[in-house]
Protein backbone atom coordinates (compact mmCIF):
# COMPACT_ATOMS: atom_id res chain seq x y z
CA UNK A 1 0.00 0.00 0.00
CA UNK A 2 1.26 3.48 -0.83
CA UNK A 3 0.44 6.90 0.48
CA UNK A 4 2.29 9.42 -1.69
CA UNK A 5 2.38 12.95 -0.31
CA UNK A 6 4.07 16.11 -1.56
CA UNK A 7 6.13 17.98 1.02
CA UNK A 8 8.37 21.01 1.21
CA UNK A 9 12.00 20.53 2.15
CA UNK A 10 12.30 21.52 5.83
CA UNK A 11 15.10 23.85 6.88
CA UNK A 12 16.96 21.06 8.68
CA UNK A 13 17.37 19.17 5.40
CA UNK A 14 18.18 22.13 3.15
CA UNK A 15 21.78 21.85 2.08
CA UNK A 16 23.12 23.08 -1.27
CA UNK A 17 24.56 19.68 -2.22
CA UNK A 18 21.25 17.90 -1.73
CA UNK A 19 18.51 20.52 -2.13
CA UNK A 20 19.83 23.75 -3.68
CA UNK A 21 16.30 25.06 -4.36
CA UNK A 22 14.76 26.07 -1.02
CA UNK A 23 11.26 26.04 -2.51
CA UNK A 24 11.60 22.49 -3.81
CA UNK A 25 8.88 19.96 -3.05
CA UNK A 26 9.28 16.19 -3.09
CA UNK A 27 6.89 13.27 -3.35
CA UNK A 28 7.32 10.64 -0.64
CA UNK A 29 5.49 7.44 0.23
CA UNK A 30 4.75 8.21 3.88
CA UNK A 31 3.94 4.55 4.67
CA UNK A 32 7.08 3.09 3.12
CA UNK A 33 9.74 5.81 2.69
CA UNK A 34 12.94 5.11 0.79
CA UNK A 35 15.75 7.06 2.49
CA UNK A 36 17.53 7.64 -0.84
CA UNK A 37 14.56 8.43 -3.06
CA UNK A 38 14.37 11.29 -2.37
CA UNK A 39 17.37 11.62 -0.08
CA UNK A 40 16.50 12.20 3.58
CA UNK A 41 12.91 10.93 3.12
CA UNK A 42 12.53 9.94 6.77
CA UNK A 43 13.83 13.30 7.92
CA UNK A 44 11.60 15.24 5.51
CA UNK A 45 8.61 13.35 6.88
CA UNK A 46 9.81 13.72 10.49
CA UNK A 47 10.51 17.47 10.36
CA UNK A 48 7.16 18.02 8.58
CA UNK A 49 5.48 15.97 11.36
CA UNK A 50 4.22 13.42 8.83
CA UNK A 51 6.32 10.34 9.74
CA UNK A 52 3.95 7.38 10.11
CA UNK A 53 6.53 4.62 10.63
CA UNK A 54 9.26 3.83 13.13
CA UNK A 55 12.20 6.21 12.56
CA UNK A 56 15.52 4.62 11.53
CA UNK A 57 17.43 6.39 14.28
CA UNK A 58 15.40 4.41 16.84
CA UNK A 59 15.61 1.00 15.16
CA UNK A 60 18.84 -0.97 14.70
CA UNK A 61 17.42 -3.00 11.80
CA UNK A 62 17.45 0.18 9.70
CA UNK A 63 21.12 0.62 10.55
CA UNK A 64 21.93 -2.85 9.17
CA UNK A 65 19.88 -2.08 6.05
CA UNK A 66 21.82 1.17 5.63
CA UNK A 67 25.11 -0.73 5.80
CA UNK A 68 23.94 -3.18 3.11
CA UNK A 69 22.71 -0.28 0.97
CA UNK A 70 26.15 1.34 1.25
CA UNK A 71 27.79 -1.78 -0.15
CA UNK A 72 25.45 -1.66 -3.16
CA UNK A 73 26.05 2.06 -3.69
CA UNK A 74 29.78 1.48 -3.42
CA UNK A 75 29.67 -1.11 -6.21
CA UNK A 76 27.68 1.22 -8.45
CA UNK A 77 30.16 4.03 -7.75
CA UNK A 78 33.12 1.77 -8.55
CA UNK A 79 31.50 0.93 -11.89
CA UNK A 80 30.67 4.58 -12.66
CA UNK A 81 34.22 5.75 -11.88
CA UNK A 82 35.71 2.88 -13.90
CA UNK A 83 33.51 3.74 -16.91
CA UNK A 84 34.09 7.50 -16.41
CA UNK A 85 30.42 8.53 -16.50
CA UNK A 86 30.48 12.02 -14.91
CA UNK A 87 26.70 12.53 -14.88
CA UNK A 88 26.15 9.13 -13.25
CA UNK A 89 28.98 9.80 -10.78
CA UNK A 90 27.46 13.13 -9.69
CA UNK A 91 24.04 11.58 -9.09
CA UNK A 92 25.41 8.55 -7.24
CA UNK A 93 27.77 10.65 -5.11
CA UNK A 94 24.90 12.90 -4.04
CA UNK A 95 23.05 9.80 -2.84
CA UNK A 96 26.17 8.31 -1.28
CA UNK A 97 27.02 11.47 0.66
CA UNK A 98 23.43 11.80 1.86
CA UNK A 99 23.52 8.14 2.84
CA UNK A 100 26.63 8.67 4.94
CA UNK A 101 25.15 11.76 6.62
CA UNK A 102 21.99 9.78 7.46
CA UNK A 103 24.04 6.84 8.73
CA UNK A 104 26.21 9.13 10.86
CA UNK A 105 23.17 10.68 12.52
CA UNK A 106 21.14 7.46 12.78
CA UNK A 107 23.99 5.60 14.50
CA UNK A 108 23.97 8.41 17.04
CA UNK A 109 20.22 8.02 17.59
CA UNK A 110 19.27 11.27 15.83
CA UNK A 111 17.42 12.30 12.67
CA UNK A 112 19.82 13.68 10.05
CA UNK A 113 20.19 17.45 10.02
CA UNK A 114 22.36 18.23 6.98
CA UNK A 115 21.79 21.98 7.33
CA UNK A 116 23.60 22.02 10.69
CA UNK A 117 25.61 18.81 10.55
CA UNK A 118 28.81 20.49 11.74
CA UNK A 119 27.17 21.76 14.94
CA UNK A 120 25.56 18.39 15.67
CA UNK A 121 28.78 16.50 14.92
CA UNK A 122 30.46 18.18 17.90
CA UNK A 123 28.02 16.41 20.27
CA UNK A 124 28.12 12.97 18.64
CA UNK A 125 29.71 10.13 20.55
CA UNK A 126 30.04 7.81 17.56
CA UNK A 127 32.02 9.33 14.69
CA UNK A 128 35.13 8.80 12.57
CA UNK A 129 38.39 10.56 13.36
CA UNK A 130 38.53 14.07 11.83
CA UNK A 131 35.01 13.60 10.49
CA UNK A 132 34.32 17.32 10.10
CA UNK A 133 37.35 18.07 7.92
CA UNK A 134 36.94 14.91 5.87
CA UNK A 135 33.22 15.32 5.25
CA UNK A 136 33.74 18.99 4.36
CA UNK A 137 36.26 17.90 1.71
CA UNK A 138 33.70 15.50 0.24
CA UNK A 139 30.89 18.07 0.28
CA UNK A 140 33.00 20.74 -1.43
CA UNK A 141 34.25 18.38 -4.17
CA UNK A 142 31.59 15.67 -4.42
CA UNK A 143 32.44 14.27 -7.86
CA UNK A 144 36.19 13.76 -7.32
CA UNK A 145 37.47 10.21 -7.09
CA UNK A 146 39.38 11.21 -3.94
CA UNK A 147 36.09 12.34 -2.41
CA UNK A 148 34.59 8.94 -3.13
CA UNK A 149 37.56 7.20 -1.51
CA UNK A 150 37.32 9.51 1.50
CA UNK A 151 33.59 8.82 1.78
CA UNK A 152 34.23 5.07 1.58
CA UNK A 153 36.74 5.32 4.43
CA UNK A 154 34.38 7.48 6.49
CA UNK A 155 31.65 4.88 6.07
CA UNK A 156 33.96 1.99 7.01
CA UNK A 157 35.16 3.84 10.11
CA UNK A 158 31.62 4.76 11.16
CA UNK A 159 30.48 1.15 10.79
CA UNK A 160 33.39 0.05 13.01
CA UNK A 161 32.72 2.76 15.60
CA UNK A 162 29.03 1.85 15.69
CA UNK A 163 29.78 -1.89 16.05
CA UNK A 164 32.23 -1.11 18.88
CA UNK A 165 29.65 1.10 20.60
CA UNK A 166 26.97 -1.60 20.28
CA UNK A 167 29.31 -4.28 21.65
CA UNK A 168 30.29 -2.16 24.66
CA UNK A 169 26.70 -1.27 25.49
CA UNK A 170 25.49 -4.85 25.04
CA UNK A 171 27.78 -6.01 27.83
CA UNK A 172 26.55 -3.39 30.30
Amino acid sequence: MEKIISLSIPGQVQHPVFYPDVDEKVAIDSLNPNPLNPVFSYEILFYNKRLETSPPWENTSYIKDAEAEWLELRERLNEAYSARFPEKIASLMKKAIAHFVMYLFWTNGMPANPAKWEDDLQNMLIKPVNAEERLNFVLVRPALFHSYKQLDQLFIEQMKQYAKHQAIHKHR
